[in-house]
């Protein structure tokens, strides 16, 4: 099905790749920015899992899946009585094997589409997860963001037949990128894609929450890296929502998050879907409680904030059973200073892998027993707070309801934003 009128052209999905030669020009249409990128931004831990990439490349999409922490199950275990370097052996031993098994499902039912996966250069599994990537040999593009990936470049010289696509907030990242590239060796990226953190859900690609009150446009950083690189496409992310969203601006992709999150194969339990993202009672906002101090966006819900005493419960039984998923070299995990003891209870770091496991594997009507298995995190695009409204969520009497990720391309491709709405606005900030 092709969608026409975009401003570098159409949206050609490709439903129809059923040979590896077919598959080769795609890439190549899409390095040149001849093709349209469309597809879902990756989001872990397994919301964009293999069910979700099967989806979205069956209906002739750019699949991404999340690398970010395919062992996230062991979060779940309760492994105090193993040393640190013990629990990291464990992780990259299921990370791989994982990674294995995922992508050999997604290419046993889509051996031809086109497939990403996004990798973050701040987690301890990073190179790792590249290696496991490269070694499937079945990997399309690999998508890195999270940080500034200085090794990343060499690494994937081993992988040639992977799209290098660096996850960028400015023009100036990637500025900075090219600068490091040119002085240590290695892949310059094959593509750029740009995550707006006024928009964007998750981390937001920026260092402190006063950067979200600069302006972040679409159009100045895609001419800041075309004055660089004016060979490589330049794809968006972050506030595209609607048929005309996809249609404004001048970029040669576009990749939706939230709108994918809120389907059947996403990895977000379909009753976190309707009691959570599309209640109005629940408030979106930005903070910097990652263990990463990184901001980013969310979903608080009032009925599930923990005491004092539970936040403290929980913090003692994430130290013991670290992961060590936060690379110390490259950013120290904010969770495991014990000086965060002290900040008022708003302000204390997360458990990332921890409180997402806790939102990918809750299950409808069972009550977690303890305070580490009860805290989640919910992140989300700032629009959801338009999307909620939508009649893609209403069923014939009212009721919400999950739908499947075909009616959400044609909901996308033609719905316009609602008149009088307001475009994404910024979230509040927490305190």
């Amino acid at each position: 099905m092709v969608y026409a009128g975009l401003p570098m052209g159409s949206i050609d999905l490709r439903a129809d790749i059923d040979t590896a030669e077919d598959l080769e020009q795609q890439i190549k249409e899409l390095k040149l920015g001849k093709a349209f990128a469309f597809g879902n931004g990756g989001m872990g831990v397994d919301f964009s899992g293999k069910d979700l990439v099967v989806a979205m490349m069956q209906s002739g999409m750019i699949g991404t899946y999340s690398a970010a922490a395919p062992w996230y199950r062991l979060m779940r275990n309760d492994r105090r009585s193993m040393s640190v370097a013990e629990r990291k052996e464990e992780m990259l031993r299921v990370n791989e094997e994982q990674i294995f098994a995922d992508i050999a499902y997604i290419r046993e039912r889509c051996p031809h589409g086109v497939l990403a996966a996004n990798a973050m250069d701040v987690l301890g599994n990073f190179d790792n997860t590249i290696d496991a990537l490269g070694k499937t040999g079945e990997v399309n593009m690999a998508m890195i963001g999270a940080g500034f990936p200085k090794t990343v470049a060499k690494q994937l010289e081993k992988y040639p037949e992977m799209m290098f696509v660096l996850i960028v907030a400015s023009e100036k990242m990637a500025e900075l990128f090219a600068r490091h590239t040119a002085r240590k060796g290695g892949r310059m990226p094959d593509a750029y894609y740009v995550e707006l953190p006024q928009h964007a859900g998750g981390h937001l690609g920026i260092t402190k929450m006063a950067d979200l009150e600069a302006e972040f446009e679409i159009e100045k950083i895609r001419a800041g890296i075309k004055a660089l690189f004016p060979d490589k496409p330049v794809w968006a992310a972050g506030g595209y929502n609607y048929n005309d969203d996809i249609h404004k601006d001048e970029v040669e992709g576009v990749f939706l998050g939230t709108r994918w999150l809120l389907t059947q194969p996403s990895g977000m339990p379909n009753h976190l879907i309707t009691g959570v993202y599309l209640d109005d009672e629940n408030e979106v906002y930005a903070d910097d409680s990652s263990p990463t101090r990184f901001p980013s966006r969310r979903i608080k819900v009032a009925s599930e904030q923990l005491t004092h005493d539970e936040l403290v419960e929980l913090r003692q039984y994430a130290r013991q059973n670290c992961a060590a998923c936060i690379d110390a070299k490259k950013r120290k995990c904010a969770l495991l200073d014990r000086k965060s003891d002290e900040l008022p209870d708003d302000r204390v770091p997360y458990c990332i892998a921890l409180q997402l496991a806790n939102t990918r594997m809750a299950v409808e009507g069972v009550e977690p027993e303890h305070p580490w298995e009860k805290s989640k995190i919910y992140f989300t695009g700032s629009g959801i707070t338009t999307i909620r409204q939508d009649k893609l969520y209403k069923g014939p009497d009212g009721e919400l309801i999950v739908p499947t990720v075909p009616e959400t391309l044609d909901f996308i491709m033609n719905n316009d934003r609602p008149s009088g709405g307001m475009k994404n606005p910024v979230s509040s900030l927490a305190s």
